[in-house]
């Protein structure tokens, strides 16, 4: 058994059985030795709701740290050290919530629950419900890798000589 850092949406839907918390995922929680939360995610969620980007989650902000006990988990550290790794990681991502869960998790040695494949590469993560993703995540790679989507989706321009 070993104890897991859930990230937001994966903590909210653990909480509140929601069917987009993948089978792996439920089951690394349902038998993990410890579930932990990071104390940004309190943060992320009370800033959401308020901005009206996660309207769902405003009657439950005040009662975030009793539901967090009720499932049997714990707030994870914050402290300086992870600040500053989250600062310092060189990792595209710009999330500031996300760079301070990954850095929590990869101090304190949390294997990471999350849908978000952006942490792929910086924590060990914890989600796909099985093998057949794995091919997908591969090819996703290779395609962003090579601007494909990108390049793709823009309309082509046309050459001097195609315009003539």
């Amino acid at each position: 058994m070993t104890a897991l850092l859930l990230d937001t949406h994966a903590w909210v839907w653990s909480l509140t059985d929601d069917p987009r918390l993948s089978a792996r995922a439920r089951e690394a929680v349902a038998g993990a030795g410890g579930v932990n939360v990071s104390p940004i995610s309190f943060f992320e969620i009370s800033q959401k709701a308020r901005l009206g980007k996660w309207p769902e989650m405003a009657p439950y902000v005040d009662a975030l740290p009793k539901l967090l006990v009720e499932q049997g988990g714990l707030a994870a550290r914050l402290n300086p050290a992870i600040c500053t790794l989250a600062g310092s990681l060189t990792w595209a991502h710009r999330d500031p919530f996300d760079r301070l869960i990954a850095a929590t998790s990869i101090l304190e040695g949390l294997s990471l629950v999350s849908v978000d494949a952006a942490f792929d590469g910086v924590a060990p993560r914890i989600w796909s419900s099985g093998p057949v993703d794995r091919p997908f995540l591969a090819l996703l790679a290779w395609c962003r890798s090579r601007r494909w989507f990108w390049r793709r989706a823009r309309p082509r321009r046309r050459s001097a000589r195609e315009e003539g």
